[in-house]
């Protein structure tokens, strides 16, 4: 398999519409909760991955020398911004 087609391809903001689980550190994440969503191929197999609030900011940091999308490259820097 091309090592392409093991990367998440979509990724999203999203507000959930029922209780989910963090992917990553497996907490909660409520209903009405706004969150990064990732779908995608990995490994051979469909993927719907959901991350916290916490968690998704070590995500999108991975990401955004792989993928060049501004949606990533905002939030990243808003998030920084807000640590500074």
């Amino acid at each position: 398999m091309k090592q392409e087609a093991n990367i998440m391809t979509s990724y999203r903001f999203v507000r959930g519409r029922k209780n989910y689980s963090c992917e990553t550190c497996e907490g909660a994440i409520p209903k009405g909760t706004i969150h990064l969503h990732a779908s995608g191929r990995f490994l051979g197999q469909w993927r719907n991955d959901r991350y916290c609030g916490k968690c998704d900011l070590e995500i999108i940091n991975s990401l955004i020398d792989k993928v060049k999308t501004p949606l990533l490259k905002k939030h990243a820097e808003l998030t920084n911004k807000e640590d500074s």
